[in-house]
């Protein structure tokens, strides 16, 4: 747990770390990427959130399955979510939001499985879901909203692309407001 660390820039002593209870950075905004953590391929929980020099998370890529949550949220400076694509399954729950620079989750194309609720609030420049191409179950809601430039069909299309009877819980689809055209 790293909590207010604007002096860590890196991680690079980390690299023979490959288990971890629960992984938390939090308000580290000094911190350029994850790089050091590469072989990290078990971790209980992900908490990233207002580390506003991160711009991908590349150091994440032996990561294939978390046993908690994977929280990604108010990193200003997250334009993409490269590092993930190993990630096939989350047990517990996926937030991703607030990342104001966010353009792309193209990095979560290998997840398949959300056992909790699946919530993607409030990140500005996001105008496309078509990265999660895999995404076939959701043990409870599913929360999409509050995206200026994501078109309601954006949404839509992922949603059917789970299906209405692979979501366990609510269905949440609010003020996505984006003009794009989907195909």
């Amino acid at each position: 747990w790293i909590n207010d660390s604007a002096a860590l820039a890196g991680l690079d002593g980390l690299q023979s770390l490959a288990r971890v209870g629960d992984l938390h950075l939090e308000g580290c905004n000094g911190l350029l990427n994850l790089d050091g953590l590469e072989n990290l391929t078990e971790v209980g929980g992900v908490n990233l959130s207002g580390n506003n020099g991160l711009t991908h998370l590349r150091g994440l890529s032996g990561l294939r399955e978390t046993g908690g949550s994977l929280q990604i949220w108010a990193n200003g400076g997250l334009t993409n979510l490269e590092g993930l694509e190993g990630l096939e399954h989350i047990d517990g729950r996926l937030r991703l939001s607030l990342n104001t620079a966010l353009t792309s989750v193209d990095g979560l194309g290998g997840l398949r499985s959300v056992d909790s609720v699946f919530e993607m609030v409030g990140n500005n420049r996001l105008s496309s879901l078509a990265g999660f191409t895999s995404l076939a179950t959701l043990g409870r809601d599913m929360k999409i909203k509050d995206h200026p430039n994501l078109a309601p069909c954006e949404v839509e299309r992922l949603r059917d692309q789970v299906g209405e009877a692979n979501i366990g819980g609510e269905i949440i689809l609010e003020n996505n407001t984006g003009s794009m055209a989907c195909d």
